[in-house]
C-alpha cells in the first residue's frame, strides 16, 4: 500500500514540473506587462537585379524580412535592445502604433488578410530590427531553428522572452 502511495506521489510530482513548464511561457508574457506577441515573416522579391561590368548582381536577390509588434497593457513596458533569430543578432527600436489595428499582409498559407488590433486600453509596438555586424553569432538549438528570443529591460531586471514559430506572409514583388 505505501508503494502505491508512493508512486501517486511520483506522477503528481511529475505532473506539476510539467504543467509549470508548459505554463511558463504564458506567464513570461504577462509578468512583463505584455498582451500578445506577434511575428511574421515576408519574403521581398525585387523585380530586376541590375549587374555590374562583371555580370556579378549589383544587390542582393531575395530578402525575408521579419515583422515583430508586441500588445502590452498600460503601464511600465520592457525597453527591448536586443533580439537573437536563429543565431543572427539584431538591435531593437520599438515604435509606438498609433492606430488601434494595423494591416500587416496576407497569410501564405490561406491567403486571408492579417489585422492586428489591439484590445480597448492596450499599447500596440512594432519592433524594428537592424541587424548587428559586431556581434558573433550565437549558436542554435536543434530544434529551434525558428526560434526567435527577445531581451530587454523590465522594472531594472535582464528578461528574455522566446518567441517560436512565426506566421509566413505572402511575398511582396517590387519593381
Amino acid at each position: 500500500m505505501k508503494n502505491i502511495f508512493k508512486n501517486i506521489k511520483t506522477v503528481g510530482a511529475v505532473c506539476a514540473i510539467i504543467f509549470a513548464i508548459n505554463a511558463l511561457p504564458g506567464c513570461a508574457q504577462s509578468m512583463y506587462n505584455i498582451q500578445n506577441t506577434y511575428v511574421y515573416t515576408k519574403q521581398i522579391f525585387p523585380g530586376n537585379i541590375p549587374v555590374g561590368h562583371n555580370g556579378k548582381p549589383l544587390r542582393r536577390g531575395i530578402d525575408t524580412v521579419i515583422i515583430v509588434y508586441i500588445e502590452t497593457k498600460a503601464g511600465v513596458i520592457p525597453v527591448w535592445n536586443t533580439t537573437v533569430i536563429n543565431g543572427k543578432a539584431f538591435s531593437v527600436t520599438a515604435v509606438e502604433v498609433n492606430d488601434n489595428s494595423i494591416i500587416i499582409g496576407k497569410e501564405k498559407s490561406d491567403s486571408g488578410l492579417v489585422t492586428i488590433k489591439a484590445k480597448r486600453g492596450n499599447r500596440l509596438w512594432q519592433l524594428q530590427l537592424n541587424e548587428q555586424q559586431a556581434i558573433t553569432a550565437i549558436p542554435k538549438k536543434p530544434g529551434n531553428e525558428n526560434q526567435i528570443v527577445l531581451f530587454g529591460i523590465y522594472n531594472g531586471k535582464q528578461i528574455s522572452l522566446p518567441i517560436n514559430k512565426p506566421v509566413e506572409l505572402l511575398p511582396e514583388l517590387r519593381p
